[in-house]
């Protein structure tokens, strides 16, 4: 599904298409892809999922591909901590130039999110990190988290653990970290809880 607004492309991924056949003798790999377009440049964006070195316990990793005809296409390859559940293409900062955010959520009880930042040079992208949930903010956290790229922010929520709380059962409200570019950094500019 993709979803156009005046400056953001949303592509949603859910489940991975299957591959006919494996990369090589010892890995086997399923993927899903999504492409939209920014002036000139496709933007591709896959998911793999790879067979791991334990049966049952698969590798997460993403390819994003820039291709301005008639070049060759510029590529970047990482590691997720799990399946890809979202990724945009944006002008966080308004410089003209896109930044690719992807959104990976780790397998397990925790549900840990993860954000994977790239942003388009013009000839090549670079790989930006987004800040861990600092220690003023990290309170009751457990993971579960969700992400969203709303009016030039990116927003992070989470559940809040209150102390003996369950898995299943978070009591402390949720959490909401907004999160800015600019001058090439990405930062924390508001935290609330909502019980």
């Amino acid at each position: 599904m993709t979803c156009r607004l005046p400056w953001i492309t949303t592509v949603a991924t859910v489940g991975f298409l299957a591959l006919g056949g494996p990369l090589d003798a010892s890995a086997a790999e399923s993927r899903a892809s999504t492409a939209t377009h920014h002036r000139d440049l496709d933007i591709i964006v896959s998911a793999l999922e790879v067979d791991g070195p334990e049966i049952g316990q698969p590798r997460f990793e993403y390819v994003v591909s820039v291709r301005q005809p008639p070049g060759d296409p510029i590529e970047r390859r990482g590691a997720m901590s799990g399946p890809l559940v979202k990724s945009w293409a944006t002008d966080l900062d308004a410089d003209g130039l896109f930044e690719v955010i992807l959104w990976a959520q780790a397998p397990g009880s925790g549900s840990y999110g993860e954000l994977i930042f790239m942003e388009w040079t013009g000839r090549d992208l670079e790989v930006r990190g987004l800040p861990d949930v600092d220690a003023a903010n990290r309170f009751g956290y457990l993971g579960h988290d969700g992400f969203e790229v709303l009016d030039r922010t990116v927003s992070r929520t989470f559940p809040v653990y209150k102390a003996g709380d369950a898995n299943c059962c978070p009591s402390g409200g949720r959490a909401t970290l907004i999160y800015e570019y600019a001058a090439e950094e990405i930062r924390l500019v508001s935290a609330s809880v909502v019980p």
